[in-house]
C-alpha cells in the first residue's frame, strides 16, 4: 500500500513551484536602461499594476481565447488570437521570414484585426475603458528584431461590426538619438490604468523611466518631446471617439 505524502511536504512542493513560476515571469524594468538585444526583454510587461486602480483579471500572452463584451454590453463573446498567414498582411515579407510573429484577432471566424509582435511576445487583455459597458482590447506588443532596434507599444482598440478602430497608440520604449559610443541609450515608459475623475472612462497614464544619460546633439523633436514630458495623461473623449492628451508636464533636459 502506497501512503500519501504528509501535508507539510505538499505545501513545500507548492511553495517551490510558485517560486519557480515567479522567477520565470519577466520583471518590469525599474530604469530606462535596457539590454541591447530585444529578445532578452521582449516579454517584459510594462503595465504598472501598483499605480493602477483598474487591472485585468484575464489576459493572453499566447494564441488562445479571451471572453468579453466586445460588440454588445449584453452578449459575452470570445475573441480568438491565432497565427496569421503572410497573405493577411499588405507586405507579407516579414511574416514569410518570421511567421510566428504574425497574429490575427477574430470573433466567430471573422477577422477584426491583425498585428505583428516581434519575438512572438505580446500581452492582450480586455477592459471597458470608455465607460459604455462594452470592452475594448488593450494590446502590448513589440516591433523590430535585432540590436538596439526593438521597441514596445501600447494600442487600445475598439471592435465594431466593421472591424477595429484605434482609440490610442503610445510608444513605450525607444532609443535616444545623438552622439554616443556603443549602443544608444534607451528609455522606457510604464503605464497605469486609472479611473477618470470626470466620467466612467479610464485614463491611461504613462511615466518615463529616463535613459542612463542624455547625449549631445539629440536634435530630434520626437525624442525631445518624450524626454521632456515624463508624465502624460490620456483621457477618453466620447464626442471624438478617441483618447486625447489631457495632462503633460514639461521639464528641461537632465
Amino acid at each position: 500500500m502506497i501512503s500519501s505524502p504528509p501535508l507539510q511536504t505538499l505545501l513545500f512542493v507548492v511553495l517551490l513551484w510558485q517560486m519557480a513560476c515567479a522567477r520565470l515571469e519577466p520583471r518590469p524594468p525599474e530604469s530606462g536602461l535596457l539590454p541591447a538585444f530585444g529578445s532578452v526583454w521582449a516579454g517584459t510587461v510594462l503595465l504598472d499594476r501598483d499605480r493602477s486602480d483598474r487591472t485585468p483579471s484575464i489576459s493572453l500572452q499566447n494564441p488562445g481565447n479571451l471572453p468579453g463584451h466586445w460588440l454588445s454590453s449584453g452578449v459575452v463573446e470570445s475573441v480568438e488570437v491565432s497565427h496569421a498567414s503572410p497573405e493577411d498582411f499588405v507586405d507579407p515579407r516579414y511574416c514569410e521570414y518570421f511567421p510566428h510573429d504574425c497574429f490575427a484577432i477574430k470573433i466567430a471566424a471573422k477577422r477584426y484585426y491583425r498585428f505583428i509582435a516581434a519575438y512572438e511576445s505580446f500581452l492582450l487583455y480586455g477592459m471597458d475603458v470608455t465607460g459604455d459597458g462594452i470592452d475594448e482590447l488593450l494590446l502590448e506588443y513589440g516591433e523590430g528584431r535585432g540590436t538596439s532596434v526593438h521597441t514596445k507599444h501600447l494600442t487600445v482598440l475598439q471592435l465594431t461590426n466593421e472591424g477595429a478602430e484605434r482609440l490610442l497608440s503610445v510608444q513605450l520604449t525607444g532609443y535616444v538619438t545623438g552622439e554616443f559610443r556603443g549602443d544608444p541609450p534607451s528609455w522606457v515608459r510604464r503605464y497605469g490604468l486609472v479611473r477618470s475623475p470626470r466620467s466612467a472612462s479610464t485614463d491611461v497614464i504613462v511615466w518615463l523611466l529616463p535613459p542612463p544619460y542624455v547625449p549631445r546633439f539629440v536634435g530630434n523633436a520626437e525624442v525631445l518631446a518624450i524626454l521632456q514630458h515624463p508624465r502624460l495623461v490620456f483621457r477618453y473623449r466620447p464626442d471624438f471617439s478617441t483618447y486625447e492628451l489631457a495632462e503633460a508636464n514639461l521639464v528641461p533636459l537632465r
